[in-house]
């Protein structure tokens, strides 16, 4: 009967674990989609501005030119 109990209560605490393991790769998972779609969007942001940028001074140089 011990063995019995021992083994159920292994089987309890491996299944705890699986679990845990899971929740934490499925949060973890999530957490780096967001941080790696808010990095995205501001690196597009920033390229987005410096190609403005640089469109103004394109055209302020051909302006000093002609």
């Amino acid at each position: 009967m011990n063995r019995l109990k021992l083994w159920l209560y292994m089987l309890v605490v491996l299944g705890a674990g699986v679990a845990n393991l899971y929740l934490l790769t499925i949060e973890g998972a999530a957490r780096a989609i967001v941080e790696t779609d808010a990095a995205l969007e501001a690196g597009a942001r920033a390229h987005r501005t410096r190609e403005l940028l640089l469109g103004g001074q394109a055209s302020a140089d051909r302006k000093s030119v002609v």
